[in-house]
């Protein structure tokens, strides 16, 4: 379809073959890339729908597991709002941590 085929032509339309091979040949590459553009958004458009699929039912998951939380009797639902303390607690650790390293490298 893309003009593998030979060119050799003895009479004197051999100028009419030349002719008609690059039309033949101009023609088949605009209906090939219009069809690789239609294979591509027919592609785009399945992959997009699965997308917000995907998106929205890993969404609803995320809400659904803290959602069990912050229904809780007894009032353990600010647990899952903030951090636990010892987050805290680290960042008094860093000092000691960059001023061993800096030690370390000075000797």
């Amino acid at each position: 379809m893309m003009g593998a085929y030979g060119y050799y032509v003895v009479n004197e339309d051999e100028y009419l073959h030349v002719v008609v091979i690059v039309i033949h040949i101009l023609i088949s590459n605009i209906y090939l890339l219009n069809y690789l553009i239609a294979i591509l958004s027919t592609v785009y458009e399945e992959m997009s729908d699965l997308g917000d699929f995907a998106y929205k039912s890993s969404k609803y998951q995320y809400i659904e597991r803290y959602q069990i939380a912050m229904e809780d009797e007894w009032g353990y639902e600010e647990l899952v709002v903030h951090p636990p303390p010892i987050n805290y607690l680290t960042g008094l650790i860093w000092f000691s941590i960059f001023k061993d390293n800096m030690m370390l490298r000075a000797s």
